[in-house]
């Protein structure tokens, strides 16, 4: 983000004194070599051309390191074959040294290596292990392995064989497949304390032997990382270990010296850990630049530790932080306007660490007196407080469906059939190759590779010429990374300008460090900004959370909810056989978390939601706004009927991301698709267990392709009658032009996969079981829905339709009806959205209606077709208004022209029965808006 303030005019302006590297008495500034030491001693040069003439002219390293990149691009561009092994291998670790460890460099190694596989090239080696070195920093323990040991004959020279040593025992040492990804597991510590006793075994490196010292400081550096009982010990080792002055060993310093101060600090030796963290300041930032701009990102985490070093020495926050207006920009935004706080860019990649440095910006904001609720604090690309918390929080709420859900975006708005088919083979070939990508990893053979090589070489000659036409329609490079940092405030602020007699608000509930923080924007005159801290917020709202949870569904019961409960006198009409609703603690979790920001919502505002914890597994439509009477029977469905649920006011739709408005939002919105309904009901099962007992059923994970569903559990699940009435009355009330449905024994995985019915539908309910990891014996790897069991299960069909397999589908329907259970909120609150739901927005789906506990069969047809015939029958309003009208039309047993609901039942007013479906939109937003009506073409 810093580069951002470029286009500004604001680089006058001085870099922060504690982001200037300072240096504590007897710290060196060591010079800066650029020449790659390492590689020169493999006798592959230095990745420097013959000509240094230029080179030697600059004086400032950030020069010296862009004019290295460009003489890189340039020869790997004039090589006919893209690149040679020398090349490739100096640009890829000149980005390494800036700390660039990223999936998508992974997948760009991967691909130099596949290219030259074949090649007598020198480099090939020492690519193979680069790709080994970032796998293992992404956890591919398998792939690490797989890749070192195919390639064992090639490391020919003893610096090649240590590192490849180096790197297995390390790989060896990351947790266990099995546990999943992003799976928290420790490390192995056998195998820990086997590498470090081989690491010290190690004689120490001959001369200038800079291989055998980067091999030594990797597997430090991994230690360090690893082993927490023994890294107050580790990281001084690898402190002295990397003190040169190349770039490489730059970066360990910085990690070393960065995690020495940490620990300092946090046993209270606030002088050693200000001498460390000067010593890490050193090794990020170039000697003699005018600037002081760090080397690529190896600063990651020092202006945050500098700030919490600088509290525990007592140094008030707003000194600090002084504000300082910017100089000569005039009142751009009414009100104070700041941007000193450009020190606060704190980038971080631990998550507990971003969510400490979101907490450091709560305490400024409030040590500077600042209210929750304010005008506009900011403008387009200027880092102020207001606008980077709300960045800050963005990257604590990164869904994996936001990437995603920006190509399902920019597919919709092309402007023509041709930039869509082409962006889709882009898509679709991009995949593949990523697929065929993992496969090379892992190939245990020579024979197995090549055929890899095979496939992957008859992809690229399609792949090349859609590549940059599908990066302009995608807003920016497809990197398969997230944007979070891109999006300020004021692209939101912007999207509302347009929205003119519409209401079209925004509100992000994120937990950080205990605390639970609550953004809104608004369009309110003088009230379109409000950040709100809720402190211990998260272990003040889990139990009310869980409560309500628990009177929704006995299945979603903790231990702790039902003590809770059963502390509890029975009220009079629970004992009459009506079921509560503690609409207590839905008024405290609102006015904990939604009024204090509520200013600036519209009324009656169609309002966007982030949300992530323990709130993203209970929808806001059944929070209340006014405190029970006292003594008011909580079990009584008239009281509920009546009270002033938060979904009367708003119309709530879910995101994954607010990267969903990404693309082009001022383009047409485009669907080809025919009116047809793509229906999966009923699947035969033929037992009487829920989803919950289905102990005995588990699911492959990831690199365990041979476990697959135990069929005889599947089986065991009760039938589910109501959801062939839920299609029929989707069929009567709606009446496509064509349906297609898989009812019984047809709605099997396999014919599901097969139909190609469903990637040309503009309706798809799926309407039967659903499963969310851990539910069930082994820890289900993801999410899946239930269909009706094979006679055999295989890979293609072993009647679980899992989230990963939804990927595949290419879906362009307006609507998915997920009529199944718990398919919105993420397992255990840690996910903003199921795996599910998630799949079906990244599958093409525009909008998903899922729900967040069981549903009723009774009630359930009634409410998905309501919302689909309100949205049919309103063009001009939200899918989210469509799904609002009929939770109130079920509620109160009447229909919005007055008419009482047919088979109406008391029961339904509790929010068990109307209030479980949540809208979860890629795109709605056009159509509230009416900027651009969804075409159909």
């Amino acid at each position: 983000m810093r580069l951002l303030l470029f286009s500004l005019g604001v680089l006058a302006m001085p870099w922060p004194a504690q982001a200037s590297a300072p240096i504590a008495p007897g710290v060196a500034a060591q010079p800066v070599v650029l020449g790659d030491r390492a590689m020169a001693a493999a006798g592959l040069g230095d990745c420097l051309p013959q000509d240094r003439s230029d080179l030697a002219a600059m004086t400032e390293l950030s020069s010296q390191l862009e004019w290295q990149a460009v003489f890189l691009d340039d020869r790997m561009e004039e090589s006919p074959a893209g690149s040679s092994g020398t090349t490739a291998l100096c640009r890829i670790r000149l980005e390494r040294a800036q700390g660039n460890t990223s999936e998508d460099l992974t997948r760009r190694v991967l691909l130099d290596l596949a290219q030259l596989e074949k090649a007598d090239d020198p480099a090939l080696p020492w690519l193979v292990l680069e790709a080994a070195g970032l796998l293992v920093e992404q956890g591919q323990r398998a792939a690490t392995l797989a890749l070192l040991e195919r390639h064992a004959d090639r490391f020919q020279s003893s610096q090649a064989r240590l590192r490849a040593e180096a790197l297995r025992q390390i790989a060896q040492a990351l947790p266990a497949p099995d546990a999943g990804a992003g799976s928290d597991a420790p490390a192995d510590a056998a195998a820990l304390a086997s590498l470090a006793a081989w690491v010290r075994a190690l004689s120490d490196p001959a001369g200038d032997d800079a291989a055998m010292m980067e091999t030594r400081a990797l597997v430090w550096c991994f230690l360090g990382q690893h082993d927490r009982g023994a890294a107050a010990n580790i990281w001084p080792i690898l402190a002295r270990l990397s003190a040169g002055d190349g770039l490489h060993m730059r970066r360990y310093a910085v990690l070393a010296w960065r995690e020495i101060a940490r620990i300092r600090l946090q046993q209270g030796d606030l002088l050693e850990a200000r001498a460390a963290l000067d010593h890490a300041y050193a090794a990020a930032y170039a000697p003699g630049e005018r600037r002081a701009w760090p080397i690529g990102t190896l600063d990651l985490g020092l202006p945050g530790l500098d700030a919490a070093i600088n509290r525990a020495r007592g140094t008030p926050l707003t000194e600090l932080f002084p504000l300082k207006p910017v100089p000569g920009a005039g009142p751009l935004v009414k009100g104070s306007w700041f941007t000193d706080d450009h020190k606060l860019d704190f980038d971080d990649t631990d998550p507990a660490r971003r969510a400490a440095i979101l907490t450091l910006y709560r305490d400024l904001w409030e040590a500077r007196g600042m209210p929750d609720v304010i005008a506009r604090p900011f403008a387009p690309d200027v880092p102020q407080l207001a606008a980077l918390a709300f960045e800050q929080a963005q990257s604590l709420n990164v869904d994996g469906a936001e990437d995603d859900a920006v190509f399902s975006n920019a597919l919709r708005q092309t402007d023509s059939p041709q930039q869509r088919a082409n962006l889709e083979r882009f898509d679709a070939l991009r995949r593949e190759q990523d697929r065929l990508l993992r496969r090379y990893a892992m190939a245990s053979d020579d024979l197995e590779a090549a055929g890899v090589l095979a496939e992957l070489a008859s992809l690229w000659p399609r792949l090349a010429p859609l590549e940059e036409a599908a990066g302009a329609l995608l807003d920016g490079p497809v990197t398969g990374q997230p944007r979070w940092a891109a999006l300020n405030p004021w692209f939101l602020a912007l999207r509302q300008s347009y929205a003119k007699g519409k209401g079209e608000d925004f509100l992000m509930i994120v937990p950080a460090d205990g605390d639970i923080h609550v953004f809104a924007q608004g369009r309110r005159e003088g009230r379109d900004f409000a950040w709100h801290r809720l402190k211990g917020g998260e272990a003040l709202i889990q139990p009310l959370v869980e409560r309500l949870r628990c009177q929704l569904n006995d299945d979603g019961c903790s231990a702790a909810a039902i003590r809770a409960l059963e502390a509890v006198a029975v009220s009079p009409l629970e004992e009459a056989g009506q079921m509560a609703f503690d609409r207590e603690a839905a008024w405290q979790l609102y006015d904990w978390l939604i009024r204090p920001v509520e200013p600036v919502l519209g009324e009656g505002a169609d309002v966007f939601v982030v949300a992530k914890g323990a709130m993203g597994t209970l929808p806001l439509h059944l929070l209340v706004t006014a405190r029970p009477r006292r003594g008011e029977d909580w079990a009584d469905y008239t009281a509920m009927r009546k009270a002033p649920w938060l979904g009367d006011r708003y119309a709530f739709t879910t995101l994954p991301s607010f990267n969903a408005f990404r693309p082009n939002r001022f383009k047409t919105l485009r669907n080809p698709n025919e009116d047809m309904l793509f229906a999966v009901a009923s699947p035969a099962f033929s037992g009487s267990d829920s989803p919950g007992k289905l102990s005995s059923a588990s699911l492959f994970a990831p690199m365990r392709d041979e476990v697959l569903a135990d069929l005889s559990a599947i089986r065991r699940l009760k039938p589910l009658p109501g959801t062939r009435a839920e299609y029929d009355s989707l069929v009567a009330a709606l009446a496509p032009p064509r349906t297609k449905a898989l009812i019984g024994p047809e709605a099997s995985e396999a014919a599901v996969k097969a139909s190609a019915e469903l990637q040309e539908a503009r309706l798809v309910l799926m309407a039967t079981h659903g499963l969310l990891p851990r539910q069930n014996r082994g820890g289900l790897a993801e999410s899946a829905l239930v269909l009706t069991p094979p006679q055999v299960a295989t890979r293609a069909d072993d009647g679980l339709l899992t989230a990963s397999e939804v990927l595949t589908l290419r879906l362009r329907a307006d609507w998915v009806i997920l009529s199944a259970c718990n398919t919105a909120a993420g397992a255990g609150g840690g996910e903003s959205l199921s795996g599910l739901a998630a799949a079906f927005l990244r599958a093409g789906a525009l909008q998903v209606l899922a729900s967040h506990w069981p549903v009723y069969d009774d009630v359930t047809p009634m409410l998905t077709t309501l919302t689909l015939a309100t949205a049919r029958d309103r063009p001009g309003i939200s899918p989210g208004r469509a799904l609002q009208r009929a939770m109130i039309s079920l509620r109160q047993g009447r229909a919005e022209g007055g008419g009482a609901l047919a088979g109406w039942q008391a029961h339904w007013s509790h929010p068990s029965a109307w209030a479980p479906f949540t809208v979860i939109s890629n795109g709605d937003e056009a159509i509230v808006n009416d900027r651009f009506a969804l075409k159909r073409e």
